[in-house]
């Protein structure tokens, strides 16, 4: 039995989770999140932030860090043995300061996507129910952010739908519908005309929101502010966010939404293919150990739980409660 353990110090992204449960499965392993440290061969680390990790009782033959939120975690990095450590970077720099600050080996770190499981968050284009929406969660940015202002302006006066947290002190809109379940995203997206995005201000030169793969898997093109990322994803409009370049975006540009999905599609099948190759041969570092029962045990009962959680996110109560306004 070979396992890979889930981890972030900072709660798991269930739609991430999700990614690299199948991602690593179809490479044999039993794979389960949890939100405290569990011994396994591998530990896919996520969110990790610049503070150490306490790994004692673990034994972790191989570590993969996804470093996507773009946070530092240098010291995350130094509670590894570098020689198993392999790091998915999404940029350039941040790679070379990891490599130079750290003394990190190069071929260990690389620009590199996490796995998108298409057949999760794909969904066949639905006739238009919606111009514009936006799902995502209010962002607090203590020292202001004129973008995220002239963002707010927009959905308040565009009639923008909108779901997420913490919008109900910020919008008068009666196009504000709460929370939407996670397995509902792919639903509004697929009928929709276009979605609307936002990045916090430090994510704008160095990663991206995963709206922007899940619109575009729907046949959704996406608008948003311009980001590291925004001309190399499919499907991405960029703007300012003024009133002129919003109203062009949305009365001149016409997408073939099928189109759209098919291109985004090919895109992650590439990007997916290109970040099993690079860290494909880092499993040569785990050995088929011999587990006890009482782990075994342990396992089983943490995959359980994991699966009840997802079975609850898709199922008719969750998504019924999620439609009550906050």
């Amino acid at each position: 039995m070979k396992t890979c353990l889930i981890y972030s110090p900072d709660g798991v992204d269930l739609d991430n989770a999700i990614n690299l449960i199948h991602f690593y499965k179809r490479l044999g392993f039993r794979t389960f999140f949890s939100d405290v440290l569990v011994n396994a061969d591998v530990l896919a680390l996520l969110r990790a932030k610049d503070e150490p990790i306490d790994t004692a009782g673990c034994d972790f033959s191989l570590i993969h860090i996804y470093d996507y939120v773009g946070w530092n975690y240098d010291a995350a990095i130094r509670s590894f043995d570098y020689s198993k450590t392999f790091i998915c970077c999404t940029t350039e720099e941040r790679r070379q300061e990891i490599i130079e600050g750290l003394d990190f080996p190069e071929d260990h770190i690389r620009i590199a996507f996490m796995h998108v499981e298409i057949s999760v968050w794909t969904h066949k284009v639905n006739p238009v129910k919606y111009e514009t929406v936006h799902i995502g969660n209010y962002k607090p940015i203590p020292e202001g952010d004129i973008i995220q202002d002239r963002f707010v302006h927009i959905l308040e006066k565009y009639k923008v739908h909108v779901w997420g947290r913490r919008w109900n002190e910020k919008l008068n809109s009666d196009r504000y519908y709460g929370v939407l379940g996670l397995f509902s995203v792919t639903n509004i997206y697929s009928q929709s005309k276009f979605a609307l995005g936002l990045m916090y201000p430090f994510q704008r030169k160095v990663t991206f929101s995963n709206r922007f793969w899940i619109a575009s898997l729907c046949g959704c093109p996406l608008i948003s502010e311009k980001g590291l990322y925004t001309k190399k994803l499919p499907g991405v409009i960029e703007t300012d966010y003024t009133d002129g370049d919003y109203e062009q975006i949305i009365n001149e540009i016409v997408i073939d939404r099928e189109q759209l999905r098919q291109e985004a599609i090919a895109f992650w099948e590439k990007e997916n293919e290109a970040t099993l190759s690079y860290l494909k041969p880092s499993f040569n570092l785990v050995k088929r150990r011999k587990y006890s029962l009482s782990y075994r045990l342990r396992v089983y009962k943490l995959q359980m739980r994991n699966r009840r959680r997802i079975l609850y996110h898709k199922s008719f109560v969750f998504n019924l409660m999620k439609k009550l306004r906050p």
